[in-house]
């Protein structure tokens, strides 16, 4: 008797080289009560043609906040002008698993996250955007920098 074994292999949209998210960029910044505590910064310096992207998420509360996430993906960053086109996104390139997890922030405790964009030598006027992907929430950041 022979046995035979499949293996399945699922492809998502919206992770993997070349796929759009502009469709999910255009949601409005949340209100802080939508975020459930959780107070997001963004940071951008700028050292020549690098651009070092850092998105913090500090628990403001005095309880531990639960954050779901869809898939290993944790947060994203990306770059546009100041006309909405979209220069660069951090996930572009990236796949992740497609597996449900989740982060526990402590009271008074901070999720870090970095990316760097080499900006090939491009110069203007640009806004960084960063995001937690977690499920349900829009903990999102902006800012506007120079090359």
């Amino acid at each position: 008797m022979r046995v035979w074994g499949w293996v399945v292999v699922v492809i998502l949209a919206g992770s993997g080289p070349g796929c759009s998210r502009a469709a999910d960029q255009s949601l409005p910044q949340p209100a802080e009560s939508e975020v459930s505590g959780l107070a997001t910064t963004l940071e951008v310096e700028v050292a020549g043609d690098l651009v070092r992207l850092a998105l913090h998420a500090t628990n403001s509360t005095t309880e531990p906040i639960r954050l779901e996430f869809p898939s290993a993906q944790r947060y994203d960053f990306m770059i546009r002008t100041t006309a909405g086109e979209v220069v660069w996104s951090w996930s572009a390139d990236k796949s992740f698993a497609q597996m449900l997890g989740a982060e526990t922030v402590p009271p008074g405790g901070t999720l870090r996250y970095r990316a760097e964009w080499n900006s090939g030598g491009r110069k203007g006027s640009f806004e960084a955007v960063g995001w937690l992907t977690a499920f349900g929430k829009r903990l999102e950041q902006r800012t506007r920098f120079e090359l």
